[in-house]
């Protein structure tokens, strides 16, 4: 299943996560569509006249990544799993198998990486179902979870015997804080939301021990993040992008070469030569006519030929500006080639994403689209003269799935991450202001000051080899940001297809890039 989720993500941003199955039966290629409307009344000035469609890129910033391969801990640490990446890695560095044999670093350092992400998802997964149901917290649930870093320290030992190597020691150094620090996170995180009635249980004193123990090894490591040796807000802020770059250099592992070709120019330069076509087409019939009519150097005939020349000029710049409005959307914007970054396998292709930007009128619009918007009684009544402009954003991504299997067996999704500022949709907005009055009883009116806040409607639409499926949501927004989403409702699925929203998509959390 497909699983998308639309969340705000501050007070002028919006976060679109979509997962990309790939299905290895289905073909070479899997195929997906992933289309944006977004609905601008006239009070938000967005119109093809106003908003230069190429802004759009500027505005969304797009993630690609590979979806966090999942993992329970018994999956982890089974030491007959061939899956497993802490298994794997004691089988790169164990000694007794190795020995005389020379240690794979990249292998070493793409599955140490893997490691760190499968287990931030592992221990997101395990704290969210603790959370849920408390009786799950146990003192054999705690230890196993502890068990991961355990172990990768006892395959470093190992590592330090057989391999001097100080850079690769640097890096597993940097994996060991950061498993360190994620166990610490989320083993306060569940400590801190149980309810104060089991702080004192047998469960509660394991997860406190066990961050303890973890926060004096970060000690007797000399690793910079001890918070119990923070003593001024310069070191909390420290701790923070230390955690955090430490979880960008893991999240590496997950990440494509991307690279992207802006092809407006191209569509551009087809246009403009359409519209020179029409343009010297009309030039030349008046000219043919003016030579038939007046006969060859004719004062009247030469008079006649500037017009001609006129007027070509201008239905030139005209043809130029309509093919551009009504035509543009319909071709690629930019088209991102993504390719295998890991150093052994770099310059295989495995995807191919073409975008595409434009305004549609309502009449260019799907069907289903159109009854998505649909709007209540209310609406159609007071804006039945006013037209809404529809910018539609639309990604098309094509995976080698039959590459992308060969090279990650472990690998079953692709996760799209896309935030998108509404800063500049939202400029135009006043700080208007209604009165509502309020009877307080013995005739006593006072005015309630309430601020105006405006509607964006945004309908996504995804398609897969499945179906179509669409979802709608409404903005409610005011000059300032954002200040809720309402989901209008499923729509319902097109075909067969199938709509999920989740709070948790593998693991897709913002900080991962």
């Amino acid at each position: 299943m497909e699983l998308v989720r639309f969340k705000q993500r501050d007070r002028n941003s919006v976060e679109i996560k979509t997962r990309y199955r790939i299905d290895r039966g289905a073909g070479a290629t899997n195929s997906y569509t992933l289309r944006f409307y977004l609905f601008f009344p006239n009070t938000f000035g967005i119109n093809p006249g106003t908003y230069d469609q190429r802004s759009f890129l500027r505005q969304l910033r797009a993630y690609l990544r590979f979806d966090t391969p999942h993992f329970t801990i018994d999956e982890l640490l089974d030491p007959l799993s061939d899956w497993s990446p802490l298994v794997r890695l004691q089988k790169i560095v164990r000694p007794d198998r190795n020995s005389g044999i020379e240690i794979d670093r990249d292998r070493f350092v793409y599955e140490s990486k893997l490691l760190g992400c499968v287990y931030k998802s592992l221990l997101r997964d395990y704290t969210q179902k603790m959370k849920d149901s408390p009786e799950l917290v146990d003192d054999g649930t705690i230890k196993k979870l502890h068990e991961v870093p355990r172990q990768f320290r006892r395959t470093l030992d190992d590592l330090a015997r057989r391999d001097p190597d100080t850079a690769l020691a640097q890096h597993a150094d940097i994996i060991d804080e950061h498993l360190s620090l994620l166990l610490s996170r989320y083993l306060v995180l569940l400590l801190h939301d149980r309810d104060h009635a089991v702080e004192e249980s047998v469960g509660s004193k394991r997860i406190a021990k066990t961050a303890q123990k973890e926060e004096q090894y970060r000690q007797s490591r000399n690793f910079p993040s001890v918070s119990s040796l923070i003593r001024s807000e310069r070191q909390f802020e420290e701790y923070v992008y230390r955690e955090k770059m430490l979880k960008k250099y893991v999240t590496e592992a997950l990440f494509f070469e991307v690279s992207r070709t802006n092809t407006a120019k191209r569509t551009e330069h087809l246009l403009y030569a359409i519209a020179a076509g029409i343009a010297m087409f009309v030039a030349t019939g008046i000219a043919f006519i003016g030579q038939r009519h007046y006969g060859n150097l004719t004062t009247s005939l030469f008079v006649l030929l500037v017009v001609g020349y006129m007027v070509k000029d201008r239905i030139k710049d005209l043809f130029r500006d309509v093919l551009t409005r009504s035509m543009g959307s319909f071709f690629t914007i930019r088209k991102s080639v993504i390719r295998d970054r890991r150093r052994s396998r770099r310059h295989r292709r495995i995807a191919v994403l073409h975008e595409r930007i434009g305004f549609r009128h309502e009449g260019q619009l799907p069907d289903a689209v159109v009854e998505a918007r649909n709007r209540g009684h209310f609406e159609r009544v007071l804006f039945a003269s006013e037209n809404e402009y529809a910018l539609l954003y639309a990604k098309r991504i094509r995976l080698n799935s039959r590459t992308i299997a060969s090279l990650h067996t472990r690998v079953d999704a692709v996760a799209d991450i896309n935030v998108l500022d509404l800063r500049p949709f939202l400029q135009n907005l006043g700080a208007q202001y209604g009165i509502v009055p309020l009877d307080e009883g013995k005739r006593q009116l006072r005015p309630r000051v309430v601020k105006r806040v405006y509607h964006l409607n945004i309908i996504l639409e995804y398609e897969s080899s499945t179906g179509t499926t669409l979802q709608r949501y409404r903005l409610i927004v005011d000059g300032e940001g954002i200040k809720r989403i309402e989901s209008v409702g499923d729509t319902g699925t097109v075909e067969h297809g199938t709509w999920a929203l989740a709070d948790e998509i593998g693991d897709l959390d913002d900080d991962d890039r």
